[in-house]
């Protein structure tokens, strides 16, 4: 088990006030100024400096940026996983449904009119499946981790129905 510290953590002789303050000043994220920890604190601006150079703040803060950052991005790609695999398997009930009614037609009896909304059916949940199985080959830095590909498809599919 390694004791290697994290670069955020509490450094060797820091201070607890100092380690406070480099909290602050970390958790402050894209907009953080030593300036701001000064006034969020009522310290000095030059007593918040002197910490600042004494630990390292900017980098450590850079550090903890890229790891949550890291996090954030892994969180996603699991996210994105499990919407795929879902949508996935919409796509695949929906065909079986339609499989089903197929095996329960009466072909000697069957209404013309029924057909085309089994068709539809098996056309959606193929195009479902099949988008999400071609989304879930790309590389993550070219998914669209917001895009909802049940809906898309179905948006797709019913607007080309209507021309």
């Amino acid at each position: 088990m390694s004791t290697e510290k994290n670069l955020w953590e509490r450094q060797e002789n820091e201070s607890n006030k100092a380690f406070q303050a480099f909290c602050i000043y970390r958790d402050l994220g894209a907009g953080r100024t030593l300036a701001k920890v000064a006034e969020k604190l009522r310290k000095s601006y030059d007593l918040i400096r002197r910490w600042s150079k004494n630990y390292f703040w900017q980098n450590r803060a850079d550090a903890w940026d890229k790891f949550i950052s890291e996090k954030a991005a892994e969180k996603a790609a699991e996210e994105y996983s499990k919407m795929l695999e879902v949508q996935i398997n919409l796509g695949k009930m929906l065909q079986a449904k339609a499989a089903k009614a197929i095996q329960n037609i009466d072909f000697e009896n069957v209404s013309i009119k029924s057909l085309p909304s089994i068709v539809n059916a098996i056309n959606i949940g193929v195009e479902i499946e099949r988008t999400a199985r071609e989304l879930n080959l790309q590389k993550p830095s070219e998914k669209i981790s917001s895009e909802n590909i049940f809906v898309e498809t179905l948006t797709k599919i019913w607007a080309d129905r209507k021309e």
